[in-house]
């Protein structure tokens, strides 16, 4: 058991590359910063007051129950091409141009200062003896049924923000000097538009 605890540790090693990770003294300076760069805030909660995320297959029967005859009925393959930011993800919750989730903690969920100031507070439906999802897995779901619902979220960059993100991705891939060498020669071809040489 202690060899599985230990290599379970090492299982999300690496994630944090890819993350911009900003921390704040207290709750008040993230929202003011969230507010600061526009962005609506959805809470995690369990309350009666909290909208259920509907997921893509959820989407496209209530759009199929609402549809007119003239209106192809979407799939959940389909549901969001071709939308703007802004579409509705179930039970009247649309999505804004910029978004931060928040996710709470298992033992307590969201702190009531966050929840006061959440524009939606929002729940994954659950079915069973279970009341939540643990941490990793609510917000691995709520991010996937936001970019379900819609899709133009997925790697919403600048050209010059992707990129710095490639460079730093090829980067990241050579664990000798001679394949970050390599890496950095594919990520000048690709910032250059240009297939890279085998």
């Amino acid at each position: 058991a202690k060899k599985q605890i230990e290599y379970s540790k090492q299982a999300p090693m690496g994630a944090d590359r890819w993350l911009t990770i900003k921390e704040y003294d207290d709750i008040p300076s993230c929202i003011a910063a969230l507010r600061g760069d526009g962005r609506a805030i959805w809470a995690t909660d369990l309350s009666p007051e909290a909208v259920p995320l509907a997921s893509a297959a959820e989407l496209a029967v209530s759009a199929a129950r609402t549809a007119t005859p003239a209106q192809p009925l979407p799939t959940p393959d389909t549901v969001g091409s071709g939308e703007t930011l802004g579409i509705q993800l179930g039970n009247g919750l649309v999505v804004p141009p910029k978004l931060a989730v928040v996710v709470g903690r298992e033992i307590d969920g969201v702190s009531p200062a966050m929840l006061a100031a959440a524009d939606a507070r929002v729940h994954l439906p659950i079915y069973g003896y279970s009341e939540s999802y643990n941490l990793s897995v609510a917000t691995a779901l709520v991010l996937q049924r936001v970019m379900d619902a819609v899709p133009e979220c997925r790697g919403d960059f600048t050209p010059a923000r992707r990129d710095e993100l490639r460079q730093r991705w090829f980067g990241l891939l050579g664990s000798t000097d001679a394949a970050k060498a390599a890496a950095s020669k594919w990520a000048a071809s690709a910032a250059a538009g240009v297939a890279p040489a085998p």
